[in-house]
C-alpha cells in the first residue's frame, strides 16, 4: 500500500484524521478465539470537494465462514459546534456494479472518477459522532450508533446498538442486538488492531 499524508482539514483536527485514517483487522483476536468472525476496516482519504474537504472511502469486510461480505461507504467528516466532536455522514454507492468493483483494492483507482451527485446517496441513520475521551489517553475517541430495522427472517424490528472505541493502536467495536421488546438477541465484540496508518489508491 502506498503512503500519503493526512493533513488537517477545515475544523476537523489533524489529530483525529491521523487516528481515523488507516486499516484495522482482528487477526490477533481470531488467533486467540477462532470462533470470532474475521473483520477488516479500511479508511482511505479521497478528494470529493462537493462533499467537503474531509472525505474518506470506507471499506468494512467481514467473514463469518461463508465468504467475505463487504459494506462500502463514503464518509464526509465535519467538526461539530460541540468542542472536540467530529461527525461522519455516510453515503452509499447507487451502482451495485461499482460497489462490487471497489471490493478489490486493485480497483480503488476508480474512486478518482466518482461523482457525488450521480454515484452516491445519503445513508439514512448513517451519521456517526466521534467524541474525544481525554481520560482514556491521547487520540482516543468514542462513537455510539443506534438504528432499527427488520430482521431478515421476520417482520419484527431489531434494534442495533453499536459502541466503539477508536485509538491510535486499535478499533474496538461492541454491538448489541435487541428485539422489539428490548431483549438482547445477540452480542458481538470485535477488537481490531491498526495494521497501517496511511493509505491511498
Amino acid at each position: 500500500l502506498l503512503r500519503t499524508r493526512c493533513e488537517g482539514v477545515g475544523c476537523v483536527p489533524n489529530e483525529f484524521l491521523q487516528v481515523y485514517a488507516g486499516q484495522f483487522d482482528n487477526s490477533r483476536q481470531r488467533r486467540l478465539d477462532p470462533s470470532v468472525q474475521f473483520s477488516r476496516k479500511t479508511h482511505l482519504k479521497i478528494e470529493l470537494p462537493s462533499l467537503g474537504e474531509g472525505c474518506f472511502f470506507v471499506s468494512e469486510a467481514t467473514d463469518a465462514g461463508n465468504g467475505m461480505q463487504y459494506r462500502l461507504r463514503i464518509a464526509s467528516l465535519t467538526q461539530s459546534s460541540e468542542a472536540g466532536l467530529v461527525v461522519a455522514e455516510h453515503f452509499a454507492f447507487k451502482s451495485e456494479t461499482l460497489a462490487q468493483a471497489l471490493q478489490s483494492e486493485s480497483n480503488w483507482k476508480l474512486l478518482d472518477a466518482i461523482s457525488p451527485e450521480d454515484d452516491l446517496e445519503l445513508v439514512d441513520e448513517g451519521s456517526v459522532n466521534f467524541r474525544p475521551l481525554p481520560g482514556e489517553g491521547e487520540g482516543v475517541y468514542e462513537a455510539k450508533v443506534e438504528y432499527e430495522k427488520c430482521a431478515a427472517s421476520t417482520s419484527q424490528p431489531v434494534r442495533t446498538e453499536i459502541s466503539s472505541l477508536l485509538s491510535p493502536a486499535s478499533w474496538l467495536v461492541k454491538a448489541t442486538f435487541r428485539d422489539s421488546q428490548g431483549e438482547v438477541i445477540r452480542y458481538t465484540e470485535v477488537d481490531m488492531d491498526r495494521i497501517c496508518s496511511e493509505l491511498r489508491p
